[in-house]
């Protein structure tokens, strides 16, 4: 998924500007969000599953993303 370091690219910025606070952390559905945006071919698969053991222990719904 992440051989195109273009998309690598969008990624990580789309990230970063959505986590405007800079803690390292998004909702696991902005991250779906994201992904989507990027990869329109994941519309149709759920990733909330794929997320899960990057959340954060106390807020399940904060996904780790560094």
């Amino acid at each position: 998924m992440f051989v195109d370091n273009n998309l690598f690219s969008r990624l990580i910025k789309t990230i970063k500007e959505i986590d405007k606070d800079r803690n390292g952390y998004v909702t696991n559905q902005e991250l779906d969000d994201i992904l989507v945006l990027c990869l329109p071919e994941l519309n149709d698969i759920c990733l909330l599953s794929l997320f899960k053991p990057f959340t954060d222990p106390i807020n399940n719904i904060l996904v780790d993303y560094k």
